[in-house]
């Protein structure tokens, strides 16, 4: 009796074809580098057991070659393509000082014939995200839309704080609409960013540029009726009117908007459209920097150069702020005054810090997408 010519393996929604070395998810052809199908198939031919480092890099990378980095990215990227972005040790699990074992339950059987067409790209990670609302970071995109609509919302409070008996009913009043236009317009520009970048268009940042700059001349207009053409803030130096004040607060909004949301963001969503099409962005680069890719086709600011820009930024406000503090004149509303500032300074930094965690972990998958695509 002849031996059956093909072997799979089956589990869950997956079949590994062994004869001809290929991935499946629901009868779909996935995209999976050769190294990293080896990998797979010895983890699953070797379940009953883990796996140890060592021995994987062993295996697969021979002195002089071996790297302990190397495993890694190949389990992350073969945990990218089976698990996705969450339960990330649902097929292989780290075990401490032990190494790797395929957990799943697997059917392993031989005989039939599979007809396969040519590979897809990778259908889970962030490559598939990007046909979602927002490339698939919508949760991202809202709570650093809510933070920046609330750095809006909190300053128009700290303008009239110390007139606070004056302003204060109608202040409270508009506030919620303040933050209510600056929440909807920022997630407008990221939509239409995405929309843009991710079909292809060239105008999505520039368009985007607009309505951010739009929303805040449009805002600004608007309060311009509400706040007074004098100083409301009582201080030993010499204080802006409450217009120039909020003005101030507004460019410093838009530059932290600019630089550490839209523009990383902008980065994210061509990174993803150019890899799912198969260009090749890093030619020539060898992709070793711990903290990210680096830029090619679109803007960018590296991630270190983000940080240290932050850094600056930090000691700089905390400056200025002390000195502005040393300076108030006390009042029944210096003290209220005071915990609205500390609030928009942890707001301020907060979404800087949020999207500077975002970048780095967008930075790292997209990073381990192009490894399986190399």
């Amino acid at each position: 009796m002849s031996q059956p010519t093909i072997t799979f393996y089956d589990f869950d929604d997956w079949r590994v074809d062994v004869q001809k070395r290929a991935l499946l998810c629901n009868g779909q052809p996935m995209h999976i580098p050769p190294r990293t199908f080896d990998m797979l198939l010895v983890l699953i031919e070797n379940r009953h057991r883990a796996m140890s480092k060592n021995e994987l890099l062993a295996k697969f990378w021979p002195a002089p070659d071996a790297d302990p980095n190397n495993v890694d990215q190949h389990i992350n990227a073969l945990r990218d393509i089976l698990s996705g972005e969450f339960n990330r040790q649902r097929h292989i699990k780290t075990f401490p000082r032990r190494g790797y074992q395929f957990i799943a339950d697997v059917k392993e059987f031989a005989g039939g014939q599979v007809e396969t067409t040519a590979a897809a790209p990778v259908g889970s990670g962030p490559l598939a995200k990007l046909k979602l609302l927002l490339g698939g970071h919508f949760w991202y995109a809202a709570a650093a839309a809510a933070l920046y609509a609330s750095l809006y919302a909190i300053e128009l409070l700290v303008e009239i704080a110390y007139q606070f008996d004056r302003y204060g009913r109608a202040g409270l009043k508009i506030t919620p609409l303040v933050f209510g236009w600056i929440f909807a317009t920022s997630l407008t520009m990221l939509a239409i960013d995405w929309r843009q970048t991710s079909q292809g268009q060239g105008q999505g940042l520039t368009l985007s540029i607009l309505i951010l700059l739009a929303s805040a001349g449009l805002l600004f207009g608007g309060l311009c009726l509400f706040l007074p053409p004098s100083p409301i803030t009582q201080s030993r130096l010499q204080a802006h009117t409450a217009q120039a004040a909020y003005l101030k607060s507004l460019c410093y909004f838009l530059f932290l908007a600019l630089f550490f949301l839209l523009i990383p963001f902008h980065f994210v969503i061509s990174t993803q459209r150019d890899l799912q099409a198969g260009r090749d962005l890093f030619a020539g680069s060898p992709m070793n920097s711990k903290l990210g890719i680096p830029p090619i086709a679109a803007i960018f600011w590296r991630l270190w150069a983000l940080v240290l820009l932050i850094a600056v930024m930090m000691a700089v406000t905390l400056f200025l702020h002390t000195n502005l503090m040393d300076n108030l004149i006390f009042t029944q509303y210096t003290n209220f005054f005071t915990l609205l500032i500390y609030a928009r300074l942890i707001i301020y930094f907060s979404l800087g810090l949020v999207c500077l965690f975002w970048l780095y972990r967008e930075l790292s998958r997209l990073k381990q997408v192009w490894l399986q695509l190399s």
